[in-house]
């Protein structure tokens, strides 16, 4: 169902940007579905770098986005940010 190289992309995106926690970086990917959506969370447990300046997005999520809308067009959300213990991904298409 997910186009190729997106959970690749958001495995990369963890692995460059974490940093252990623990000497450990752990993922977790997570699905649920309803009859109205199929729901994909991907979360790194693990510290975060330090955010460059001026950085909007870059070349992962772009793709990630690109992909979504060529396969879903107007169905789908991406969502990527700071969570409590980590970093949370998440992707919802719409049935």
């Amino acid at each position: 169902m997910i186009p190729p190289a997106i959970f690749h992309t958001i495995l990369e995106n963890g692995m460059t940007h974490g940093l252990p926690r623990d000497g450990k970086l752990i993922f977790r990917l997570s699905y649920s579905n309803t009859n109205k959506e199929n729901r994909f969370e991907f979360h790194m447990i693990g510290k975060i770098r330090k955010k460059r300046k001026n950085k909007k997005s870059g070349t992962g999520h772009k793709y990630i986005r690109s992909r979504l809308q060529e396969s879903f067009p107007d169905r789908w959300s991406f969502t990527s940010e700071k969570s409590s213990g980590g970093w949370l991904t998440v992707i919802t298409i719409q049935s």
